[in-house]
């Protein structure tokens, strides 16, 4: 006689060996607890990179588009590390304007449509200068329909003033943690 017994569930697979999710729309996606960080991919990863990012910042997109930004997607992808995404709006403050913040609640908007990382590689992809204050309304809603929010951006209202204050009081905050790239 023999008496075999199977099980399934989390605890007995270590995320590494998880089948890999297909594509970055399967990955898990929340707002941490803080409310300004958004997790992105397998919350049991062995590796979390913390990610401090103004979307108006030109080393921040180059760090996702042809940096590390496609290795940390494919190890999200492996279950191999997950990204916990600190988002920003120093270069308002710094060069002026409103287009950082703008942004900021724009992916905040398709987080809630589960859509923020299909929606931040858009707009990296489609960054304006550093120095012009790009990220307007009119410049944010076609970025909104190519990444499939489905217009998100109108149906929840990213522009309104208390999303707004989110992405200026991050700042504090990240300020006592400083990256290399950029002084907060």
């Amino acid at each position: 006689m023999v008496l075999a017994l199977a099980g399934c569930g989390r605890a007995d697979v270590p995320p590494e060996r998880r089948p890999a999710f297909e594509s970055t729309e399967d990955l898990p996606e929340k707002l941490g607890a803080d409310g300004t960080t958004i997790m992105v991919g397998d919350p049991d990863a062995k590796v979390t990179v913390h990610l401090y990012e103004d979307l108006r910042c030109p080393v921040c997109e180059q760090f996702e588009t042809s940096g590390g930004g496609p290795q940390l997607r494919k190890a999200m992808l492996d279950r191999t590390a997950t990204a916990q995404y600190t988002l920003a709006s120093f270069l308002d403050d710094g060069v002026g304007g409103s287009g950082s913040k703008k942004a900021v609640n724009a992916l905040r908007a398709a987080l809630k449509e589960g859509k923020f990382l299909e929606y931040h590689e858009v707009l990296y992809l489609n960054q304006p200068e550093e120095s012009v204050d790009g990220y307007t309304d009119a410049y944010l809603r076609p970025c909104d329909l190519n990444a499939g929010a489905c217009g998100s951006y109108l149906r929840l209202r990213i522009c309104a003033a208390p999303r707004t204050t989110r992405a200026r009081t991050a700042i504090p905050d990240n300020s006592q943690r400083g990256t290399p790239s950029s002084p907060l």
